[in-house]
């Protein structure tokens, strides 16, 4: 199998690197570059990470104590509330033979959130 960069840059910071890069900055108190030097013998030398990324690493570490990466927290999706839930199906409860915008319309939401809630309420 041919090794593409890609692949590559993805397996040079898996997870047991990331954690050998943490334990050998701090084992001493070590400078960037001095931490460097005692990786190469380990990650080879053209897959020594840059000191930007083992800073970056270190700096994630000391902020959250984590190693891997954080996952950003999912949005609240707003119109799907529960007040809007019960405002569309009391819309077209009265007008059952309207079109999706005259509710969208009177209820300041959009089309497609009214279709989500009438989907998810059938």
């Amino acid at each position: 199998m041919v090794d593409s960069p890609l692949l590559l840059k993805m397996d040079r910071y898996l997870l047991q690197r990331r954690i050998l890069i943490v334990e050998h900055y701090f084992k001493n108190g070590e400078t960037l570059t001095a931490t460097i030097g005692k990786l190469r013998p380990i990650f080879d030398n053209q897959n020594v990470p840059s000191a930007s990324t083992m800073k970056s690493i270190i700096k994630k570490f000391e902020e959250t104590g984590l190693i891997t990466d954080v996952k950003p927290s999912m949005r609240v999706r707003l119109g799907r509330s529960g007040e809007n839930i019960t405002a569309v199906r009391q819309n077209v409860a009265e007008c059952p033979g309207t079109s999706i915008r005259h509710p969208a319309q009177e209820l300041n939401i959009l089309r497609s959130t009214i279709l989500r809630v009438l989907t998810i309420s059938k």
